[in-house]
C-alpha cells in the first residue's frame, strides 16, 4: 500500500504503540540476517563473527540460554540479530551448521552479498574503506588498459 512496508502500515494504523514500542519496531526493521560463526557461549548469549561483513558481536539472547545446549564455539549459526541502542540482541537461530560443513556456509554467506552487497560493509567501516580502496584500483587499471600505447 503506497509502497510502505509493513512495519510502518502497523505503527501507522496502531496509535495506541508507545514511542519505545515504535523504536523497538523500527530497529526489528534494519535486523541483519546471515552467516556468523560461534566464537564464545556467554552465559547470556553468544559472541558472533559475521562471516558477511567480518564483524564480531556480542548478542544477548532472549530467551534462556538451556535452549542452546548443541551450540558449541567453532559452529556454524544462520541467525538475525537486531540492534536496539548498544545492545545486539538475538532474534532466532534458523540453523546450526557443523564446522567440517565450511563450504556450504561460505557458499551461504556469498548468496547473502550477492542478495545484498551493502551487507558486506554495512557496520563496518573499515571493510567498506577496503572495498572502496578496492575499486579504486580497478578503476586506475581499467584507465591503463585504455591508454593508446
Amino acid at each position: 500500500e503506497n509502497k510502505k512496508t509493513i512495519i510502518e502500515l502497523f505503527i501507522e494504523n496502531n496509535s495506541e504503540i508507545t514511542k519505545e514500542e515504535q523504536e523497538i519496531i523500527k530497529n526489528l526493521e534494519t535486523s541483519i540476517s546471515s552467516v556468523f560463526e560461534v566464537r564464545r557461549v556467554l552465559s547470556n548469549g553468544f559472541e558472533l563473527y559475521n562471516l558477511v561483513n567480518e564483524r564480531m558481536y556480542k548478542v544477548l539472547s532472549l530467551v534462556k540460554m538451556n535452549n542452546f545446549r548443541g551450540v558449541t564455539p567453532g559452529q556454524f549459526a544462520l541467525c538475525r540479530i537486531f540492534q536496539m541502542k548498544d545492545e545486539f540482541y538475538l532474534l532466532e537461530i534458523s540453523n546450526v551448521l557443523s564446522s567440517i560443513n565450511k563450504d556450504e556456509v561460505y557458499k551461504f554467506a556469498i548468496a547473502k552479498i550477492i542478495e545484498k552487497p551493502e551487507d558486506a560493509y554495512e557496520q563496518n567501516p573499515k571493510k567498506q574503506e577496503q572495498i572502496e580502496q578496492l575499486i579504486e584500483g580497478l578503476i586506475v587499471q581499467q584507465k591503463i588498459k585504455q591508454l593508446p600505447f
